[in-house]
């Protein structure tokens, strides 16, 4: 790759980088944040029958939560 063209890569993907962060500072790209305290999840066996059971899940080594 020739210097010419790598001084391009580089000076594009510099402006590309500029040109984002702009674009979250105006707020074009809205901001993500965390969720507070763990997802609780439920696995069952929708579907498969009449019969409808859901998995015994406990947590392992902790206190167990309301």
């Amino acid at each position: 790759m020739s210097v010419d063209r790598y001084t391009k890569v580089i000076l594009t993907y510099i402006a590309v980088c500029l040109s984002l962060i702009t674009l979250k500072e105006i707020g074009v790209i809205p901001n993500a944040y965390a969720q507070s305290g763990p997802q609780l999840v439920a696995i069952c066996n929708v579907g498969s029958g009449p019969i409808f059971k859901c998995a015994d899940v406990r947590p392992t080594g902790m206190e167990r939560m309301a």
